[in-house]
């Protein structure tokens, strides 16, 4: 059994970790494979199942109090993937673009990681 581990940052910089048993293993994606977040395509019916479960209720309700706050410049990226995350969990086309939007802007602001980097 795979087991899949996602990271959300808070904007105050709290971890919250959570561990999804996933019914068969994930094999490393092909690069022509989508989705390629934590998971592959095939995971994503047990992705979906899991949400259903109490603990996978518990799973998206974090997730979902992480995603109603504005990120720090630096976590972007971040929540970039908590969006195309739930996206996947629930289809709507409405976190999807979010995701989306908030690759570009990652993308296109490279300050606050250069920041970072160099304490300027």
């Amino acid at each position: 059994m795979a087991v899949c581990t996602l990271r959300a940052l808070g904007a105050a910089g709290g971890v919250a970790m959570f561990s999804l048993g996933l019914g068969a293993a994930s094999a490393i994606p092909r690069a022509t494979e989508h989705p390629r977040l934590f998971f592959n395509a095939e995971d994503i019916i047990g992705l979906r199942a899991h949400g259903q479960l109490p603990a996978g209720q518990a799973m998206v309700a974090r997730l979902d109090a992480l995603l109603a706050v504005e990120p720090a410049p630096l976590l972007v990226g971040h929540q970039a993937a908590g969006w195309a995350l739930r996206y996947v969990l629930g289809g709507d086309p409405r976190a999807a673009e979010r995701a989306l939007a908030l690759c570009e802007e990652a993308v296109a602001d490279r300050r606050p990681y250069v920041e970072h980097a160099t304490g300027r």
